[in-house]
């Protein structure tokens, strides 16, 4: 039996694409294991259904450094124990008021314009190198608690903050070597963009790891065009798109009006539906806003997200008089989400282009869309209209533009035989999109290897 040693740098709590492929790999008869990061309230060493995951916990020394909390002076503190009566509280209370406060305890240096110019120069260029320096910590924590398990024959990063951990291990035991990219991940959405020396380092960095693979997978054909000019691989990436299984588990109960229901949406509201993760440069805030525009539509956003983008969303709904047709629901599990979708009437993927890779990407909702049998209007991006258009499932708006949102929206309602049609598309098309044909793309991919 073949054995597997894949690494993910997250908790391997909820990661649909490294469980898809590991039962894949399991089912085949592969033995699986995953190196993932530890948490409080998980378990170090779990058995999930056949697949062994391996728990590292990571505490890098720069976040020691600045990590520490400084304690807190309790000098004055007004401390009540059951001897005291209320008037000696209440003393305390008063010479507690009335005392002078005590003078720091300075140190000059630290008042020292030099210091401070050095020790905020010192921390800066930690700060800088965070993420680095804790892939390392990684790598040397997996490669401490791979000392302990036989050699593996194939080891599987996932992303590029695992490669180095991958390649040094398939290295010393000679054995092979997969990168899957699930993103351009040099160029994913974040907060604070990355300087010019960051990404180039980063280039340098994945082109030098890819050309020492024996296969490069990625998710979508214009993310796996990029990568092989980018680098100049000389072996071909391989596509695996992130499609659900066809057979994901009915929830029967769900089919029954529930969004509905649980939310008072009226009948005579068409139900959209947006699945997946609430938050920033999804193009969310245009989609609110877009309702402005359709009088007779229902926004139902399903997904995780934090309290506070949420109640921007709610704010921008306020402004826009549509907060009475617009809610969240859930998260639901994984294996309920197709269930959920069946009951809308059209899915929304609203993108926007914050970075190369969502330009580029083939987002996993959409497929639940056409696994939930319902038309799709997205983000005009090559990937997106490409599946969109050429099955004939719906249509593409420009993300930036409420009202090219809405018009989009109302081009699928305009006409009913046509909705239909496109409705009658969706379930050819999740014939040809689901995890039961990509599997065995991956499957093809570890027998050449």
């Amino acid at each position: 039996m073949k054995r597997v040693c894949m690494f993910v740098f997250n908790h391997c709590t909820n990661d649909s694409r490294v469980f898809k492929e590991a039962e894949s790999l399991i089912n085949a008869g592969y033995h699986v294991e995953v190196y993932a990061l530890y948490k409080d309230g998980l378990q170090k060493k779990e058995n999930r259904n056949g697949l062994i995951i391996n728990r590292v916990e990571l505490n890098p020394f720069h976040k020691r450094i600045f990590g520490r909390k400084k304690k807190q002076s309790n000098k004055n503190a007004v401390i009540s124990t059951p001897l005291q009566n209320s008037e000696q509280t209440t003393q305390q209370t008063k010479n507690q008021k009335t005392a002078k406060p005590a003078t720091p305890e300075l140190h000059w240096y630290k008042n020292n314009f030099l210091y401070k110019g050095m020790y905020n120069a010192f921390k800066s260029v930690l700060l800088s190198v965070y993420r680095p320096l804790t892939y390392y910590d990684f790598y040397r924590k997996t490669s401490r608690a791979l000392k302990q398990s036989k050699p593996f024959d194939v080891y599987h990063a996932h992303d590029m903050n695992t490669l180095y951990a991958a390649y040094k291990a398939a290295k010393k035991h000679n054995a092979k070597l997969v990168y899957d990219s699930h993103e351009l991940y040099v160029d994913r959405n974040k907060l604070q963009k990355p300087s010019v020396f960051y990404k180039f380092l980063s280039y340098r960095f994945e082109g030098y790891f890819a050309r020492k693979c024996d296969a490069v997978i990625t998710v979508g054909e214009k993310i796996a065009e990029l990568l092989q000019s980018r680098y100049r691989l000389k072996n071909k990436v391989y596509v695996v798109m992130n499609a659900p299984s066809k057979n994901i588990e009915e929830h029967h109960e769900s089919r029954n009006n529930k969004l509905r229901e649980a939310l008072n949406i009226p009948e005579n509201y068409k139900l959209l539906i947006y699945t997946g993760g609430i938050t920033f440069n999804r193009g969310l805030e245009n989609l609110v806003r877009s309702l402005k525009f359709l009088p007779n539509m229902y926004l139902v956003m399903m997904g995780y997200g934090k309290e506070s983008f949420k109640n921007t969303l709610i704010k921008i709904a306020n402004e826009n008089n549509v907060a009475d047709r617009f809610s969240y629901y859930g998260p639901v599990r994984p294996n309920e989400v197709t269930a959920y979708t069946q009951e809308a009437d059209l899915g929304v993927a609203p993108i926007i282009n914050a970075c190369l890779s969502y330009y580029y990407c083939a987002p996993n909702k959409i497929f639940e869309y056409l696994l939930g049998g319902i038309p799709v209007v997205s983000s005009n991006f090559p990937e997106m209209e490409k599946i969109v258009k050429k099955n004939n499932i719906g249509t593409t708006f420009n993300p930036e533009k409420p009202e090219s949102i809405a018009q989009a929206v109302k081009e699928i309602f305009s006409d009913e035989e046509k909705y239909k049609q496109m409705k009658a598309n969706t379930k050819l098309a999740a014939e040809k999109y689901n995890w039961e044909n990509e599997e065995q793309k991956l499957l093809d991919i570890y027998k050449n290897l």
